[in-house]
Formats: structure tokens, sequence, C-alpha cells
């Protein structure tokens, strides 16, 4: 936290002086009052009674124009830290491996973008300030209290070890509860975010009134702990409150009875009981500022539990820039698995070299689209290595690699901008001929043209505006324009119609003269547009010897698992 309070240094200076001013400026106003009571009105003074409600004046706009000096240098820190503080979770995210986001729902990992950070910046720039002003006012005011009376300041001190005592009772309990609080909102946002997003599934299996009772059942149970939590914290004011009164009430007894004998004037008991209701004021404050404080730090420590995370997946001490790449690729026994148990890929050993389409295949589960992970460092290998262009992969900048590559998945993914700015997705200094010959090549420029907007059109969140089909050939415009040297199409083709397959796979043939295309497929037909392909079966990957064999098997196997389909009971 220490480094990003250097980000504002000057500031936090700044508030701290103007804490210090403000402190003063409230300190004196007692004493302006008991010499207006015992000056200016008991010796009916009027000069003396108009100078110190001049004074009073003064000293009441100087604290309210400190007060508002103070907001507007807090505000610039929490411009500066906490926008910070947001952007570097961003960031640390975004280079996180992909088996991080396996085991976290989107939505908790909102919550603590948004909501823990809020937590943090209350922390600090509300309490942690507050709690310097408070201990600074406790101090100077007790000093002044001994020097008034000291059985005043006497009294005053037994009432400390009631406050220490309340806090224990409450800090530890209300951290646990706080602790809940907030574990079960992430879980909440978590089930809020998947059924929003998911609202297609849900409707289309009719299980809607069952997934609004589980997100009710979530909403009620982090309610019912909020509200435990806040009878907690209702319970801790009752009782720092309580013993304020009480003291109030042996303050005015003691003084009036002071006051009485002679040894106190009425302006004095006044005074005193201002520093008197400023001490308890202030010491209930910093009871009250430490709860809440216990309430902030889960929220806090977990902002940094994530800041401090490493990411499974990063570059090596002496990786390096790779600028242009041929595009040769070896692996070297390679395994790989996601859990000790299950090999997916056992002793993988290929060569593949520029300018070829090699097709992937084999049955569900064995392994496709790990395969192709491995390629772009998503995962790295359990054993072995994978070489491009004669260097290992681990020493290749992870930026620098992947500049080479581009991916498209079955699951498209759009973001809700513009046809144009999905296409371009960021790259500086694309003109407009380069996206519309792109979105030639991927058969996207007609139906992008047929739209009102054209390649202004908002797609919507994750392109929900537009059909699967359009989608994939958007993201497919956007491989070609991205022209990398590497090109991995899993599933890419699988939902297009064969007219617009067909085009594009041929638009992929031909400017594969240069690149490595890898195409996971599950038709027969793709496999024609192939240099070479691998079976992924058990582990293993070996290559056909001959791909028109190879489609004729998978033919008669596709024709006996129809018939056994059709013949059995």
């Amino acid at each position: 936290m220490i480094k990003y309070l250097r980000i504002c240094g000057k500031e936090t200076v700044y508030s701290l002086f103007i804490i210090m001013v403000a402190t003063a400026t409230t300190v004196i106003l007692p004493l302006m009052y008991q010499n207006l009571v015992d000056i200016g009105i008991m010796n009916k003074n009027l000069n003396v009674l108009l100078w110190n409600l001049g004074f009073l004046v003064l000293l009441t706009l100087l604290r309210e124009l400190f007060d508002l000096l103070h907001t507007i240098v807090t505000s610039s820190i929490r411009t500066k830290v906490f926008s910070k503080i947001r952007m570097d979770i961003y960031g640390h995210l975004q280079k996180m491996s992909l088996s991080y986001y396996a085991s976290k729902q989107t939505g908790s990992l909102v919550a603590r973008i948004i909501n823990d950070v809020d937590s943090l910046e209350h922390l600090l720039i509300e309490k942690f300030l507050n709690l310097f002003k408070n201990l600074l006012m406790i101090v100077i005011i007790m000093t002044i209290i001994f020097r008034f009376n000291h059985n005043i300041a006497f009294m005053c001190f037994v009432f400390f070890p009631l406050f220490i005592i309340f806090f224990k009772l409450f800090t530890t309990t209300v951290y646990n509860m706080s602790y809940q609080v907030i574990e079960k909102q992430e879980k909440l946002m978590g089930s809020l975010q998947e059924g929003i997003s998911g609202f297609e599934t849900i409707q289309s299996y009719d299980v809607d009134k069952s997934n609004v009772e589980a997100t009710y059942k979530k909403i009620a149970e982090t309610e019912h702990t909020k509200k435990r939590l806040n009878i907690k914290k209702a319970m801790s004011e009752f009782s720092s409150v309580s013993i304020s009164i009480f003291s109030l009430v042996l303050l005015w007894g003691y003084g009036g009875y002071k006051v009485l004998n002679g040894t106190m004037s009425i302006g004095g008991l006044i005074a005193i009981s201002y520093y008197v209701n400023f001490l308890l004021e202030y010491t209930t404050d910093t009871f009250n500022l430490v709860i809440n404080m216990r309430i902030s730090f889960p929220a806090a420590k977990r902002v940094f539990d994530i800041l401090d995370l490493e990411p499974e997946i990063k570059d090596s001490e002496h990786a390096v820039e790779m600028h242009t790449i041929q595009g040769n690729m070896v692996w070297k026994n390679v395994d790989f698995c996601y859990s000790a148990d299950k090999n997916i890929l056992k002793n993988v050993n290929l060569t593949f070299e520029s300018g070829s389409l090699n097709a992937i295949v084999g049955e569900s589960g064995q392994g496709k689209t790990s395969f192709i992970r491995l390629i772009p460092r998503f995962y790295d290998p359990v054993e072995g290595d994978i070489f491009l262009d004669g260097i290992n992969l681990k020493d290749i900048k992870i930026d620098s690699l992947r500049k080479h590559i581009a991916v498209i998945t079955q699951d498209t993914f759009l973001f809700n901008a513009s046809i144009k700015s999905n296409i371009v997705l960021g790259r500086q200094q694309v003109s407009m001929n380069q996206i519309i010959s792109a979105a030639i090549m991927a058969n996207a420029h007609d139906f992008i043209m047929s739209l009102p907007e054209g390649y202004d059109t908002i797609v919507g969140e994750r392109g929900t505006k537009l059909s699967g089909g359009q989608k994939k050939r958007i993201a497919i415009a956007r491989a070609i324009l991205f022209d990398p040297k590497i090109i991995i199409l899993d599933e890419a083709t699988a939902d297009l119609d064969e007219v617009t397959e067909q085009s594009i796979l041929h638009a992929m043939k031909r400017i594969s003269k240069d690149k490595i295309v890898f195409m996971i497929t599950h038709k027969i037909s793709n496999l024609s547009f192939a240099d070479r392909v691998f079976v992924l079966s058990g582990g293993a990957v070996t290559e056909c010897d001959d791909i028109d064999i190879y489609k004729k098997s998978l033919a008669m196997k596709q024709i006996e698992n129809n018939v056994t389909k059709l013949v059995s009971p």
C-alpha cells in the first residue's frame, strides 16, 4: 500500500497538515466560550463579548474552510491511488493463466475490482485519516483537561478501560462476520452474472424458476449475514454511546457542585464540558472506526491477495523478443495433464513446417483443444518442450509469442462495440480498405453491408445481435487482418453453412503458404484442405500416412454408427 501512497505523497502531507490545523481551531473554541461567559457576560463587558463572538465566527469559518480543503485533497488522493489500484488489478488479471480463471467466477472477480477496492478506499481515506485526527485530538484534549482539573481528568481515565473491554468483545466477531458477508456477496455476484449471461439456456430448458429460487436463496443468506453484522455494529455503538452519556452526567454533577461551592466558574464548567464532550465524541468515534476498520480489512486483504498472485505462465528470466518468425515448430517428448492422475498428451514428438495446413482430429475428450492451447502458452507442458524456430517457447516473451498467433474458437467472443472495432481489435493505423479486404476473405462483407449501419453496427454484448455464423466470420476476418504466422482454428467453421465454410477454408488454404495453420475439425470434408492430418487418441498423436484412406475409414465408421443408432431398440 505504501507504494501507492507515494504516488500522491504531497497530497498526503497536505491532508495531515490540514487535519492538525483544523484540530487547533477545534481545541481553541471552548476557551473562547469560557471568556465569552466569564468575562463578557458575567462581568457585563460588551467589548470582550463582541471580540469573542467575532473570534468564534472566524474560528468556525476557518474550521469549515479546512474541512473543505481536506475534502478536496482527499478526493485527489482517491482519484490517483484507487484508479491506479483498479488498473493494476485489471492488468494483473489479464496476465493470469487460464487455470486461474477455470476456478473463478467472473462476477466474483468483478466484485473484487469494484466492491473490495471501494472498501479499501474507505479504509484508507476515511478511516485511517480520521483515526489519526481522533488520536491527535484525544491526546491534546486529555492534556488540556488535566491542566483544568486533575479530578475530572482522572474520571475520564477511568472510562477508557470500559471502551477497551467493549472493543475486545466486538472486534473479532465483527471481523469474522464481515468476511462471511464479503464471501457471500462474491458468490452472489457470480450467480447473478451467470444467470444474466446464460438467460437463453435457462429459459430454453424451462429452469428459470429453479434458477431464480437458487439465486433468491443466496440473496437471503447474504442479507441475513449483513443483518447480523449490522446488529453487532449497532450494539457496539450503543455500548460506546451509553458510556459517553454516563460520563457526561457525572461531569455535570461534579462540575455543578464545584460551581456551587465557588471553586469553578460557569464559563470554566462550559469549557470543560465541551472538552469532555469532545473527548467522549472522539473516543467513541475511534471505537467505532476500529470496528469499521475490522469490517474493511478482509476486503483490503482480498485486493492485495490478487496483486500478490504469481501467474503460472510467465516470462523466464532470459526470455527474448521475437520480432519476426519463420513458423517452424518442433515438439519434443511433450506430456500434458490437468491433474496428476490422467495424462492428456503422452510423449508427443512432432514437427510442423511453415506453409502447412494441419488438421487435428480425434474423438471428443481426446485433448485436441488442450493440444492447441500449448502453442500460445495458455498452458505449459508438464514434461518436454516445444520449440519455435529453434527457440523454446518458454524462452520467448509471452507478448512477443502471441503477437504471431491468432486463435479462433468455436465459442466466438465479440465486444459490445462496432463490427469495425471488433475486426481491428485495438490495432493502430489500419485502413478501411484493409478491413474490407479481410472481411471479403472471411465471407463477411456482404452481410455486414446489408446491416443499416454497416461496419459501424454495434454487435451487442458478446455479439448477441448477430447470428453464430456471422460472429464466426467477423472473428475470422479479425484473424486475417491480424496476419499472424500461426493460425489456430478450434472448430472455427462448425456452425457455418457449407458454402461459407468451403469459401473460408479455401481462403485459409491460400494464406497458409507462409504460415502454420492448425485446424481442429470433426468434418470429413474439411480434411481435403489439409496438408497433414494428426489423430489424437489415448494421449498419443499420430500422423496419417494417407489422408484419402483415413477419410474413407472415417466415413465408414460414421455410417456404421448411424446404422447402429437406427437398429438399436
